[in-house]
């Protein structure tokens, strides 16, 4: 169920861009969330002793994250193929 879950947000993430800049910005966000965890990592390591500051920092973090989730606007798919902005027949 959670590796589903991961897929459809990939999906989700990479239909939220144009094709023309889709695996820049899919791998600009893998990026991101691969820092972001490292980073997350170091603050609970630090915050472990003070249970309330970690509390209060981990909700944030979640609330901020929910909220730019209701905030974002649904992505809307191009329906375009990639055969359509190739110049060239694209060979199987």
């Amino acid at each position: 169920c959670s590796i589903s879950g991961w897929n459809a947000l990939n999906c989700l993430s990479a239909e939220s861009f144009p094709l023309e800049v889709r695996a820049t910005a899919f791998s600009l966000l893998s990026t991101l969330g691969r820092v972001a965890a490292i980073l997350a990592q170091v603050v609970d390591g630090s915050l472990s002793q003070r249970v309330p500051t970690l509390l209060a920092a981990t909700s944030a973090c979640l609330a901020l994250a929910a909220l730019g989730g209701a905030l974002a606007p649904a992505p809307q798919s191009s329906r375009i193929r990639v055969e359509e902005l190739s110049p060239q027949p694209v060979s199987a």
